[in-house]
């Protein structure tokens, strides 16, 4: 993908860092939607929703690259909004 985009190659380091840390909020969201009293349905709704989300980061990435990261952290920001009224 660093060649179709050209984007400047991240240290090694760093780059670990970020895929672990991915993985790691990948395992809490799942965890969340689990521990809901209604685990199936948790489940089925986390894997529409991880599905829809890849497709929007497609076609993101495909129509409008530049604008993937700033829709990342609002995503987050929003998601942690929404949890937190949620539980309300």
């Amino acid at each position: 993908m660093d060649a179709f985009f050209r984007v400047e190659k991240a240290a090694a380091a760093q780059r670990g860092k970020l895929i672990i840390a991915g993985w790691v909020l990948i395992g809490v969201s799942l965890l969340s939607a689990v521990i809901a009293p209604n685990w199936g349905i948790g489940l089925v709704e986390w894997i529409g929703l991880m599905g829809a989300a890849a497709a929007l980061a497609v076609l993101t990435l495909h129509y409008r690259p530049a604008l993937l990261p700033p829709l990342a952290a609002g995503g987050v920001t929003l998601g942690l909004i929404l949890s937190v009224v949620a539980r309300v």
